[in-house]
């Protein structure tokens, strides 16, 4: 997002980043550079959750948005990138892979 409000983690690769910049570019947005974690974040401002259905990707993604109090959290349908995730009293943790959470302080298998 230009405001820079947002946040956005991912493994993986979006495969049609290009055409949906194509898309937003004619909707108004600008881009900094060529990288598909730009067009994700345009995504998600221009149509909100929504936005991952518009992703032909295989990617585990979490969008943080803090001024609408949202965490949305996605994967490829297919599950090549999975997406992990434990709730413990210090938050809510994620990782493509269950070792990473293994490594996190209070989750246990």
């Amino acid at each position: 997002m230009e405001s820079g409000s947002c946040w956005v983690t991912f493994n993986g690769r979006d495969l049609n980043y290009r055409e949906l910049r194509t898309e937003l570019t004619a909707r108004g947005y600008s881009f900094n550079t060529g990288t598909d974690t730009e067009v994700i974040l345009a995504a998600y401002d221009a149509w909100g959750a929504e936005c991952v259905r518009r992703f032909k990707w295989h990617v585990g993604v979490v969008i943080y948005d803090p001024t609408r109090r949202r965490l949305i959290a996605s994967r490829d349908r297919l599950g090549v990138k999975p997406l992990y995730y434990a709730v413990t009293p210090r938050g809510t943790m994620f990782a493509s892979e269950v070792a990473a959470l293994l490594e996190c302080p209070g989750v246990r298998p």
